[in-house]
């Protein structure tokens, strides 16, 4: 009959030399004077014993933390050990001197396991720091709470909900894609922390949006990646928005929009993860339905706007492990935008607009609050956008280029943001690009 895998610890050369180590200790002590049976000898052979013990209940272990206790307990042994064995062949009780050199040998093995282990300990403290969110910085949110979607809304400093009226957009307040007139594609590509050493990010996103007679629709899809595939979420939104003045021209200009989403998280568990946390084997994604409402009103001529968005309203849980929670938290935005038109000051800037933003994520950890001013104006017939916003995590700069006309009814624009992070420093900042296309 094939014996059960119940001993991990003969696998381990560590205890394979151990274990030859106590023999031999044995075999070496039972030359020993007598005067030093319960003396000498019997500290000798505890120690010996106590060297391949801990390596073995260490090795038997799911806890990281566990494993390296008893392993440092084992190289203290084996220390306890050399000394015990000097004493002796000083004492002139034994003259092997081979012995020394397995003990080294064994010590070595040791500071490897333990080593090791603290590389596991170090990856997984990574991992969980990453997705349960113990960095204190707005790119690292509960599942899902990441905003940075557009190049133009972040170079604002995230001034967007009273505004939105390009695809991606619908990741601020669904309610602006009203305000898109024509087929409109974004493709944006957005590197937090760039330089930050062992710390990689990444944000990608594809959104769409086409306009009929009495509504816009629109398409997202994006995916957040921490740590090349370490931990990743991946979304896809169908969005919808009309407005009242789109259906009855005397109707106020009055916009409404909803967001349904499909969100999924997925962790990447490597060997060692899984060695020390078993549990976790097969259960590496989740994903769940959520939805998004959004109000946007002008007036005093289209001048002065007030925008207010739900993200999350049923507050999905995508906890991987069943019995665990990871709510998504409802987020309320609230933001107000003022179109003080053109303005001639030395260059002529073009619709000139002055915002602010306020939200609330109905949350009882992190930080629940974010508030945020920026501006936005155009040169050139709209054909140069530059744009400025600060909020309470970033410094923000962009501009934009939209003067690309490859046919009668294609216009291709380029966009660029930079941001300087006024939490995490060693960096050399937030960068944001998108190319998107209109016909």
């Amino acid at each position: 009959m094939k014996e059960k895998e119940i001993s991990p610890h003969k696998k381990l050369l560590a205890w394979q030399k151990a274990f030859n180590l106590a023999k031999k200790v044995y075999q070496i002590t039972e030359k020993f004077p007598k005067e030093e049976m319960f003396t000498l000898t019997q500290q000798i052979r505890r120690s010996s014993v106590s060297v391949v013990s801990n390596i073995a209940e260490g090795a038997s272990r799911v806890s990281g933390r566990e494993k390296i206790q008893f392993f440092v307990t084992s190289r203290g042994s084996l220390v306890e050990l050399e000394t015990q064995l000097l004493l002796a062949k000083e004492l002139g009780y034994f003259n092997d001197t081979e012995i020394f050199d397995e003990i080294q040998y064994i010590g070595k093995l040791l500071n490897c396991l333990i080593q090791n282990r603290r590389k596991i300990l170090q990856k997984i403290l990574l991992f969980f720091t990453i997705t349960y969110l113990l960095t204190p910085t707005y790119y690292i949110f509960s599942a899902f709470q990441n905003t940075d979607w557009s190049v133009r809304a972040e170079s604002m400093g995230g001034v967007f909900t009273a505004i939105s009226n390009e695809p991606s957009g619908v990741y601020y307040n669904p309610a602006g894609i009203s305000d898109v007139p024509e087929n409109y594609v974004q493709v944006m590509y957005s590197k937090p922390y760039l330089g930050l050493e062992d710390v990689n990010f990444l944000l990608t996103s594809l959104s769409v949006v086409a306009p009929i007679k009495y509504a816009s629709f629109g398409f997202s899809f994006s995916m957040y990646d921490v740590q090349d595939g370490l931990y990743t979420e991946t979304a896809g939104i169908v969005s919808a928005a009309t407005s009242l003045k789109r259906v009855y021209e005397p109707m106020p200009d009055f916009k409404i929009g909803l967001n349904v989403k499909y969100l999924m998280k997925k962790y990447k568990y490597d060997t060692e993860i899984l060695n020390v946390e078993p549990t976790l084997a097969g259960k590496d994604s989740k994903s769940v339905i959520s939805a998004d409402v959004g109000l946007i009103y002008k007036i005093f001529s289209d001048r002065l706007y007030f925008g207010v968005s739900v993200k999350d309203i049923n507050q999905p849980n995508i906890a991987v492990l069943e019995g665990n929670t990871d709510i998504i938290p409802m987020t309320i935005s609230f933001g107000s935008a003022y179109n003080f038109g053109d303005v001639k000051a030395g260059l002529y800037f073009e619709d000139l607009t002055v915002g602010l933003e306020l939200r609330q994520r109905n949350q009882d950890w992190g930080e629940k609050y974010f508030y945020a001013i920026g501006c936005e104006t155009y040169l050139n017939f709209h054909t140069i956008a530059l744009r400025f916003g600060v909020n309470k995590n970033s410094l923000n700069f962009g501009f934009g280029y939209y003067g690309i006309k490859i046919a009668e009814r294609i216009n291709i624009g380029i966009c660029y943001s930079f941001g300087i992070s006024a939490v995490i420093v060693d960096n050399i900042g937030n960068h944001r690009a998108a190319i998107e296309v209109k016909f």
